[in-house]
């Protein structure tokens, strides 16, 4: 089937069609697909880069569908013993979106006198009988919710992003001369999940670590790079960098997609000047790191310690073990990661005793170095992975830029195009609202019910100078 264009989106009179694919046996086996002629009632998608905070960049943020469906006769009641699904609704279920336009007699370009396209980016109508589907996402359900009638269900799923926000901490080793986009790409193997860094993330860290969970790791390593990271419409994990050499993607205009334009005015009124902290790393003395003190351990036994948490981190390297017992006390099977140590204790002689033992290593020591305006109010970037002060400045230098522009940000209420991307650098060019501005789509809101429309945000590319 033949792919959709941009324009076939923007077209002055067009027809939308959404579909949700449901993979209740699996994703290697044919999935359950869902439209509005079957059982789709309507259809929320949130797409971001970043949630908003008290950050240039954010948080990274995982893009989340919400849709209800009919549920005719009980199917889709996850109680419903005698429907066809029972016992294959759970979390984690497998779901991808997917849209496309509908062409028909009716479908036509935009206003004449704004095309600058041309005839052949356009398909014709009538030419085919209809274009193939355009992926939005793939998601995983994390809640599946009935009505008391059980007549409707409404269902939420969140992309690949979402199962790392969590309160545990990746073990990935400590390397010197470090790229960050290296850093980054070890970062996800660990955690099996390939990426693709969309520019080169190449400036050098001393010291490449994680040191925290993985959920204060991406934001603190999303605002130490200005990277923003985020799931794209094929379900790939993407690392973006705020000065990656990107062209213009789309134009949006009167004409096409812009019903509404909101913008936020220059957040100086907020903050006054920056403040960002270089975290200079070195190596610490060599000192205690565990102290397991008066274990009881049996005649004969072997004990096994898990995961015994540090008491400073992040550990570069192991240095020697103390063992203090009345009885020979074997220490065997030590496993050293940035913030544990795993080990085992065996007792080698006939009688029951305790035993201390005490771990000693060498740390990351962070050496902090403030550049500041020292004003009222401050914008701050304070990150593991600003660790030299030339790239600090450079890092102040945009935030300084960010809060002096007029519009640092646009919302603009859209017709709605899912053939854009967060991300995408565009364009919005209005002769109604007066606005000429070029940034990056960081949020899109699509809402659809049979028609469709969607909320933008755009962050101003100005600040570093596109």
């Amino acid at each position: 089937m033949p792919r959709s264009t941009e324009h076939d989106y923007n077209a002055a009179a067009r027809e939308i069609e959404f579909c949700v694919d449901i993979y209740f046996d699996g994703v290697d086996n044919t999935p359950l697909r869902i439209t509005r002629n079957n059982y789709l009632i309507d259809l929320d998608l949130l797409e971001e880069t970043c949630s908003d905070d008290d950050t240039l960049i954010g948080a990274p943020s995982a893009n989340e569908v919400s849709f209800n469906i009919f549920s005719d006769a009980g199917i889709f009641n996850p109680n419903n013993m005698q429907g066809p699904y029972y016992n294959k609704i759970k979390i984690g279920l497998c779901i991808e979106v997917y849209a496309r336009p509908i062409l028909n007699e009716l479908s036509q370009h935009t206003n004449e006198e704004s095309s600058e396209y041309e005839q052949n980016d356009i398909n014709e109508p009538g030419t085919v009988e209809e274009l193939d589907w355009d992926p939005l996402g793939t998601f995983f359900v994390t809640d599946w919710s009935t009505d008391i009638t059980g007549i409707n269900v409404r269902i939420t799923g969140t992309d690949t992003l979402a199962s790392l926000f969590t309160n545990v901490q990746t073990n990935v080793p400590i390397r010197q001369q470090r790229t960050m986009g290296e850093l980054a790409i070890d970062f996800f193997n660990a955690n099996n999940k390939s990426i693709i860094v969309t520019s080169q993330l190449d400036q050098i860290l001393s010291f490449a670590y994680v040191n925290e969970t993985n959920d204060k790791f991406l934001k603190n390593f999303s605002n130490g790079s200005l990277s923003f990271i985020f799931v794209d419409h094929y379900g790939t994990i993407r690392v973006q960098p705020l000065d990656a050499n990107l062209s213009i993607l789309w134009t949006l205009t009167d004409h096409d997609q812009i019903l509404e334009i909101t913008a936020d005015q220059s957040i100086i009124n907020t903050y006054d000047g920056v403040t960002v902290v270089c975290e200079k790393p070195q190596l610490s003395e060599c000192i205690n790191i565990l102290s397991n003190k008066e274990q009881a351990i049996g005649n004969g036994e072997v004990k096994t310690l898990n995961s015994q948490g540090l008491s400073s981190t992040p550990l570069y390297a192991l240095s020697h073990v103390e063992v203090q017992s009345i009885t020979d006390c074997d220490i065997t099977g030590v496993e050293a990661h940035t913030h544990d140590v795993s080990y085992k204790v065996t007792n080698n002689l006939g009688i029951a005793t305790t035993v201390s033992i005490n771990f000693f290593g060498y740390i990351i020591e962070k050496v902090p170095i403030t550049l500041s305006d020292n004003t009222a109010s401050m914008l701050k970037l304070d990150s593991d992975y600003v660790q030299n002060e030339e790239y600090a400045e450079h890092l102040k230098n945009i935030l300084t830029a960010y809060i002096r522009l007029n519009i640092p940000v646009l919302e603009i209420s859209t017709r709605g195009n899912p053939k854009y991307q967060p991300g995408d650098k565009v364009h919005i060019y209005s002769e109604k609202y007066g606005v000429d501005f070029t940034g990056w789509l960081i949020r899109q809101h699509f809402t659809y019910d049979g028609g469709l429309k969607c909320t933008i945000t755009v962050l101003n590319s100005a600040i570093i100078g596109g």
